[in-house]
């Protein structure tokens, strides 16, 4: 394993190149793994090591993380295009499930850890201003985010799955979080 060996998958998003310059400004060697179908190669400097590759490949997944030995895998690759969700949910599942699953059975094996980062504008719900400065506090849809809210939506879908309350992850020490708290399968 390299020290300095990073891999960024979803590298050549927006996000993913700001992440990936800030790795190098730290002295770290990233490899960018993106399959370019909604991130740009001209976002990156060509000295980087680039594979252009869909995650949902896991032996090519498998060599290219194998063969960086990186000290971790920070996971920004996703289908985030609500227009494709909808035109192609499975597509949607494949990438966003199966290929995080690959990233993480990769990890796993190189015994790597993963830094998983997802997020979307969802997360400050309608009202939040454009652009979301980062200190927005996090407002997602009130009926997605209730426990009631989210079984009424999976019971009319054929599973009637019990859903019990899980505030946000922090909601401990913060108590704006506590007005929506996730759910999460009981």
């Amino acid at each position: 394993m390299s020290e300095s060996s990073v891999v960024v998958t979803g590298g050549a998003g927006f996000i993913g190149s700001h992440l990936v310059e800030s790795l190098v400004d730290e002295g770290l060697s990233p490899v960018v793994i993106d399959d370019l179908s909604s991130g740009d190669p001209a976002r990156l400097s060509s000295e980087l090591r680039f594979e252009q590759l869909d995650i949902t490949d896991a032996q090519a997944l498998d060599r290219v993380i194998g063969s960086a030995k990186p000290s971790a895998i920070f996971h920004l690759a996703a289908q985030s295009s609500v227009t494709v969700s909808v035109q192609d949910p499975g597509r949607d599942c494949q990438v966003n499930v199966r290929g995080t699953l690959n990233v993480l059975e990769s990890s796993r094996r190189l015994g790597t850890p993963v830094v998983f980062a997802s997020t979307g504008g969802a997360l400050y719900g309608n009202s939040a201003p454009r652009p979301t400065p980062e200190s927005s506090i996090p407002a997602p849809w009130r009926r997605m985010a209730h426990p009631n809210g989210l079984q009424r939506r999976t019971s009319t879908r054929g599973r009637n799955q019990r859903v019990s309350p899980m505030p946000f992850a922090g909601s401990a020490t913060s108590s704006v979080h506590d007005k929506a708290p996730m759910a999460r399968p009981a």
